[in-house]
């Protein structure tokens, strides 16, 4: 039928049209009369003049869809046809509505029913429904509500671990039952003993009732919703809030300050290209001489950076007067570029980093979060920790020099642990606010929380990514990850900040210093080094603004050195 109607087109030959529709006819007849496929059937007859209307019926056949009780991964992508189809009639707001109810049902598929790799299988399966959604509703006009359905459709995984832990103290007073019962499915889930996936279901299931239940009690209906506007725009008091949103339909960056939410439209980098710019850093990071790592940072600068900053008047900064803050918050491939060293790094003020102090934050919730964390107080403890020799990987000769350069530039006498096994680095964890690692990473592409930390046990007890993310540090202050792609997560599900810098923080950690791609012995020890000075004269709060002047000071050398070195925090 397809092919009648494509010849049709370009002959007018009236009787291809009436094979077209008899065709159709029959395959109608043959379809029953909910099921999806005729959808498909409707919306080709409806692009022609062969019946007028059926692209209509098509759109409100997946729509209604989307909308019945089905398996989920069926109904996602009928909501993801219909907005496809939507939006080919110019009805913008009826398809961002359509994807918003898509990002609502993204908890549900992630349920904790189920086993975390088919969690991760699952969502891997809706890579880049909220971007869409978050598309779609810029293209209806509406920023605020772009940015809602980006926030809430990204983190689901660290969204449940976090929502484990989140204080229910006034829900204690108002309603002891239901916070009894919540604790009680939490220490269900914090036993993760595989054998228990029976008791598992069950504390979902008592969980659900226990989230419907909220929501119908006054007060307390946005207890596990996440922030609501206000919030989210208070996190921009310090600084501005970029969230670079990569989709098919378009690229903004949804530039969030205390007045409100702006759109800054990237025609520059739309998702094709930014998937070629990623492949582009990756191959050229890998063979480890990164010749092409300068022209990723000019392209970063020239279709993201530039136009944000100019839009926000943030130009060169001048001698002696305060450097502005800013918050990046990458999508999609974006997620694996360094935004904040972005620039043509051989004219002057035409980088970031001559604009502003820059930090990332997987998500707005994550910032606020990391904000809420409580400081330190008295003299923070460090814990240095290398892995000089690790069991089945290269050794890491200056490892120990590394481990020197930042002891030395330790206020008091740190706790230096050599080639350790798991259970003394989490006693370390436990124990100080701060931690330096020098060790390698052990990453899987088939599941991404399974990444590990290489120690002196790495084979007989791994410490993984899920293991830190569950920790609840009350005191943490800082992690430095002195570490092989630290803060680089899986390629396949980029809205879930899957990797090691993300379960820093989600443990509790307000700052955390991490990595893109793996980085030479030497300089990551120079970079340390330098640091952890600025900290020493400034306070850990100076973070932010130590990596901003260490880069600064090594930009002359090449970027491969310098430019994979992020901060995430306040």
């Amino acid at each position: 039928m397809s092919a009648l109607l494509e010849l049709y087109s370009t002959t007018n030959a009236s009787p291809l049209l009436a094979a077209a529709d008899q065709i159709s006819t029959e395959l109608l007849a043959a379809v029953p009369e909910r099921h999806v496929a005729r959808a498909t059937v409707l919306r080709i007859r409806g692009t022609v003049e062969l019946r007028l209307g059926d692209a209509e019926k098509a759109m409100q056949l997946l729509e209604a869809s989307a909308r019945t009780p089905d398996v989920l991964p069926r109904r996602l992508r009928a909501a993801r046809h219909a907005a496809y189809e939507a939006g080919r009639a110019g009805e913008w707001q009826r398809a961002a509505a359509m994807l918003a109810d898509a990002v609502s049902l993204l908890p549900q598929l992630a349920s904790r029913h189920l086993t975390r790799l088919d969690q991760e299988r699952l969502l891997a399966g809706c890579v880049g429904l909220a971007r869409e959604a978050c598309a779609y509703a810029i293209q209806a006009g509406d920023p605020v509500a772009a940015l809602l359905v980006l926030e809430h459709g990204r983190g689901i995984l660290l969204r449940q671990l976090l929502e484990d832990r989140d204080d229910l103290s006034e829900l204690r007073r108002v309603r002891p039952d239901l916070a009894a019962r919540i604790d009680a499915c939490r220490a269900v889930f914090a036993s993760a003993d595989p054998a228990s996936r029976d008791a598992v279901h069950a504390a979902a299931e008592e969980w659900e009732r226990v989230e419907a239940e909220l929501r119908e009690l006054p007060g307390f209906g946005g207890v596990f919703a996440g922030p609501d506007f206000a919030e989210l725009r208070a996190a921009a008091a310090d600084g501005p809030v970029v969230v670079v949103n990569v989709a098919a339909l378009r690229t903004d960056a949804l530039v969030l300050t205390g007045e409100g939410v702006e759109v800054v439209e990237l025609s520059e980098a739309g998702a094709a290209v930014a998937q070629e710019w990623f492949r582009t850093l990756i191959t050229t990071v890998q063979d480890g001489r990164g010749e092409l790592v300068p022209d990723v940072l000019a392209w970063l600068w020239d279709a993201i950076a530039q136009p944000v900053l100019d839009r926000l008047g943030l130009g060169p900064h001048q001698e002696g007067k305060p450097w502005p803050r800013i918050w990046w918050s990458p999508t999609g491939p974006l997620v694996f570029l360094p935004l904040a060293h972005a620039g043509r790094h051989g004219t002057d003020g035409e980088a970031v980093m001559d604009r502003v102090v820059s930090s990332n934050t997987p998500s707005v919730r994550a910032l606020i979060r990391a904000r809420s964390r409580p400081v330190a107080s008295g003299e923070s403890r460090l814990a240095v920790i290398a892995v000089s020799e690790p069991p089945e990987f290269d050794p890491l000769p200056a490892a120990r020099r590394e481990v020197d350069r930042v002891v030395a530039q330790a206020s008091s006498p740190p706790t230096v642990l050599i080639n350790s096994a798991r259970a003394e680095v989490m006693e370390a964890l436990a124990t100080h606010e701060r931690i330096h690692l020098v060790c390698h990473v052990d990453q899987s592409v088939r599941m991404p929380t399974a990444a590990c930390l290489v120690l002196a046990d790495h084979e007989e007890n791994p410490l993984t990514l899920r293991d830190i993310a569950q920790l609840d540090l009350e005191h943490a202050e800082l992690a430095y990850l002195s570490a092989c792609a630290s803060g680089r997560g899986g390629i396949a599900l980029t809205e879930e900040a899957i990797d090691l810098a993300a379960a820093f923080q989600a443990a509790g950690y307000r700052h955390v210093v991490a990595t893109l791609w793996p980085i030479g012995d030497a300089a990551a020890c120079a970079f340390s080094g330098a640091v952890y000075g600025v900290i020493k004269a400034e306070g850990v709060d100076g973070t932010a603004q130590a990596v901003h002047r260490t880069a600064r000071a090594l930009r002359k050398k090449p970027p491969i050195m310098w430019a994979a070195f992020l901060h995430t925090g306040p």
